[in-house]
């Protein structure tokens, strides 16, 4: 596995080629699907945390992931994949749970946010060591629901 810090290529890559799921979680959190500014989105939280591009053999990036600080205390996650990530996706679980571990020697919580719609997306947040913190309703596009997990520094 080659392991990077994304570009905004491979950032723009990824949302062109992102599972129909985050796709629909990005349109309920933004009013609708553009690609190119999610890719620079993701890219402007880059430089506010660590982050990583996962690779192929071939080069072509299939996940990319990270951590944004918010506040002193709190940093938030982030991620898109393509349908070629599940074959990596123990390596890839254990990437980011270390990442969440290394950040909360900074910040004391890091929290991930998901449509309340995705159960797969829930399920792997709980595999990251994540706890359900809240169920927020009507806070996207058309009513939809979001759950929250939180990682805190006492409890990982």
């Amino acid at each position: 596995m080659n392991l990077t810090p994304p570009n905004l290529t491979q950032l723009l890559y990824l949302t062109q080629h992102a599972r129909d799921d985050e796709r629909e979680e990005y349109e309920a959190l933004h009013g609708c699907f553009d690609g190119d500014a999610w890719a620079i989105e993701l890219f402007s939280r880059t430089g506010n945390g660590p982050s990583h591009v996962f690779l192929a053999a071939n080069g072509r990036p299939y996940y990319a992931a990270g951590v944004s600080v918010l506040t002193p205390f709190v940093a938030q996650t982030w991620s898109i994949g393509t349908n070629e990530w599940r074959p990596h996706a123990l390596t890839v679980t254990r990437t980011c749970r270390r990442v969440i571990r290394d950040a909360l020697t900074t910040v004391q919580r890091v929290q991930i946010m998901v449509l309340a719609s995705r159960s797969g997306a829930a399920k792997w947040c709980v595999a990251l060591g994540a706890t359900h913190e809240a169920h927020l309703k009507d806070y996207g596009k058309n009513g939809a629901a979001v759950d929250l997990f939180v990682v805190t520094r006492g409890a990982h």
